[in-house]
């Protein structure tokens, strides 16, 4: 007789491992779905981190080397300019070393005449100039292919749109008296001709003028003369609260860097020349704890000396474009704060979760204070 088994085992899983099972998968797949988007969003930080330190780099290569060349056959008392805000950035004019041609030159003190002004007292002055530097044009403004101007400034052309804001700048000075000081301002875009040109001294921001106008600068029986110069300046999207809408730095009104916040200058002056850093020498420094021991006076552009000039220090304040979504996420206390640089003097917003990086250039420009008897 036969026997057959009746033990039989049926084949698959059963409705208790199945569910362990998918419990296992989801716990599994939550915890990776979680480790991708963390190390995501630090990847996305540390990308933009790289971006903020790259952009520093560029920008200050670029800010150095026309701040060591500033003054470059020019005179002594034309070579530096800046608006000391405390409650917004500041701006920084030096001379552009572009136009300048030193061939053949036996003098490194080439100016443009100013033949007459008609100021305004509204903001902008226009300018009649004598010929330009050396008799040689550098730039061409109106598009014909023809070098027409030393004074940077980028016209419209027939059927296209008007570039915004494309212009460089002056900074006009008595040519007889350093001790007057200097103004500076932003070509109007569009006004300059061979002989004539318009300035803005408000550097087209709100709330007024910023800076002296040339006007205020000298006595009558002054000579001014002028240089064409660099404008770096923070586009804020028209506003100056803190932190900005925008925050773009401009090179005669390219855009040269985004996510730069703030822009402070300070200067130091040699008044008593004994090429020693004095306390009250640095204009436009830090007052605030902990305290600067060079810290200064609020810098004023027509009550410096630019022949006593020997340092000018420039600080820049980049943040990453988005905060840091994992801070955001785990709605731990944000830690990125908003920094006041030199005299700025602004109430600090809310901590956020930006990442800021400051670098700081102190720069002693090669073609001041050495000269005999130069303006």
């Amino acid at each position: 007789m036969t026997i057959e088994s009746t033990t039989h085992r049926d084949q698959g899983f059963s409705l208790i491992e199945m569910m362990v099972s998918m419990a296992i998968l989801a716990l599994i797949t939550v915890y990776l779905t979680d480790m991708l988007v963390r190390q995501s969003r630090t990847y996305t930080v540390v990308d933009q981190v790289t971006e903020v330190q790259q952009n520093m780099r560029i920008v200050s290569d670029i800010i150095e080397r026309e701040m060591r060349t500033t003054g470059f056959m020019t005179g002594e008392a034309g070579v530096f300019c800046a608006v000391d805000l405390v409650g917004a950035p500041d701006i920084l004019v030096v001379s552009d070393d572009a136009p300048f041609d030193p061939t053949d030159q036996p003098s490194s003190n080439m100016v443009v005449d100013i033949v007459d002004a008609e100021y305004t007292g509204a903001g902008t002055d226009t300018f009649n100039v004598s010929t330009v530097l050396e008799g040689a044009p550098f730039y061409d403004v109106d598009g014909n292919a023809t070098l027409d101007s030393d004074f940077f400034d980028v016209q419209p052309t027939a059927g296209l749109p008007m570039p915004f804001g494309q212009s460089g700048g002056v900074i006009v000075y008595d040519q007889t008296s350093a001790a007057a000081g200097v103004a500076c301002g932003r070509i109007l875009p569009g006004s300059v001709s061979a002989t004539r040109l318009q300035v803005d001294w408000t550097f087209g921001l709100p709330g007024g003028t910023y800076a002296p106008g040339a006007a205020n600068l000298i006595p009558p029986a002054g000579n001014l003369v002028m240089v064409p110069a660099t404008v770096y300046q923070i586009d804020q999207g028209g506003a100056v609260a803190v932190p900005p809408v925008t925050s773009q730095l401009l090179r005669n009104g390219l855009v040269i860097a985004q996510d730069v916040e703030d822009l402070q200058i300070a200067a130091w002056f040699d008044l008593d020349i004994d090429d020693v850093q004095d306390p009250g020498e640095y204009f436009g420094a830090r007052t605030a704890a902990p305290a600067d021991p060079l810290a200064g006076l609020q810098y004023v552009q027509n009550q410096r000396n630019n022949q006593l000039l020997r340092e000018i220090r420039v600080n820049l304040l980049l943040r990453t474009r988005n905060q840091d979504a994992n801070v955001l996420a785990s709605g731990a206390t944000p830690q990125g704060q908003y920094p006041n640089l030199e005299n700025r003097n602004t109430v600090q917003p809310p901590a956020d979760a930006f990442v800021r990086r400051v670098h700081t250039l102190a720069i002693r420009p090669r073609n001041v204070g050495h000269r005999i008897n130069s303006l």
